[in-house]
């Protein structure tokens, strides 16, 4: 033991004599020049290049038009009617005071002044989770069936899940620009996830049994996935849509940085302007859209007249 310290301090010694008390810059390999140039290769390229002209820019215009036509269904419905949709839906589960008040957390943007940005921030969700759906069954699906694709996905889902939501926009600025289709791509990528996951975890989990039944009278593999597999799979799934929308709404805020607007840039006003009365409003009112989605994803799941949800 004495020996290991007296090493250590000799070292110590050695760093202060040679004058190398921070990390020597010759090791510098200076990653940020090519992501430069990388970034100037797609200013002069946005336009003609094929991969923008056939895949990118046609993947934003189609998830711009996504969020404006939500945005536009949902300013052409009555104040009411979304209130009254969700009643209904929660009243399944015949708790009538959680219904009550999960209509009320609809109305509440209105009622304190930010119900056209929460109608941006909805739209958005909506389309991102819509996405997310596209994409996560049936990936969760392959990687049920396929244990290979299953252990290659799980170090991407990993990370993705790892990497801060903020590390994700400057490549989403890089190659989409910004505005409220960048946005919601960044979401989709944080969000995702928890789609595959439990998705690949309901198909895991359904008996045996249930499926050598199906195979007994003679059902083929997608006939055994679609009518045995699937169905048995929807709770794990609605679980999965539930936790991807929340998800969701934790980058609302971070997601202002590259344009998303709504809710989440109203609270950063709010903080620029140091004002913590509309800044408490608006940060309950990205609360009551989390609590309704919750609340209506987990009735959607509920067997009808439960008690527990």
């Amino acid at each position: 033991m004495k020996r290991r310290i007296s090493g250590l301090f000799v070292l110590i010694i050695l760093a202060q004599t040679l004058g190398t008390r921070g990390f020597p810059d010759s090791l510098n390999i200076g990653l940020a020049e090519p992501i430069t140039n990388l970034q100037s290769w797609v200013r002069k390229n946005r336009n003609d290049h094929w991969m923008f002209e056939f895949i990118l820019n046609p993947f934003v215009s189609v998830v711009n038009f996504g969020l404006d036509s939500v945005e536009a269904l949902f300013t052409w419905l009555p104040w009411f009617v979304p209130a009254i949709i969700v009643f209904a839906i929660v009243a399944r589960t015949r708790r009538w005071g959680l219904a009550t008040f999960t209509a009320f957390a609809v109305i509440y943007p209105g009622v304190v002044g930010v119900w056209s940005q929460s109608i941006v921030t909805i739209s958005l969700m909506a389309v991102a989770v819509f996405i997310c759906v596209l994409i996560g069954v049936p990936l969760g699906v392959l990687a049920a069936l396929k244990p290979r694709v299953e252990v290659a996905l799980r170090p991407i889902l990993d990370g993705m899940q790892t990497v801060p939501a903020t590390v994700y926009l400057i490549p989403i600025v890089l190659f989409f620009g910004i505005g409220p289709a960048p946005a919601a791509i960044a979401t989709v990528i944080y969000a995702l996830p928890p789609m595959v996951r439990l998705t690949t975890l309901g198909i895991q989990q359904v008996p045996k049994s249930a499926v050598e039944a199906a195979q007994m009278f003679g059902a083929t593999k997608r006939q055994i996935l679609a009518k045995v597999q699937l169905p048995l799979a929807v709770p794990s799934i609605i679980t999965g849509i539930n936790q991807t929308v929340m998800m969701a709404l934790g980058i609302v805020v971070i997601a202002t940085l590259v344009g998303a607007g709504g809710l989440g840039q109203e609270i950063n006003q709010t903080v620029r302007r140091l004002e913590p009365g509309r800044g408490l409003v608006v940060s309950l009112a990205v609360v009551a859209v989390a609590l309704v989605l919750d609340r209506v994803s987990m009735s959607l799941v509920s067997t009808p007249g439960a008690r527990r949800v």
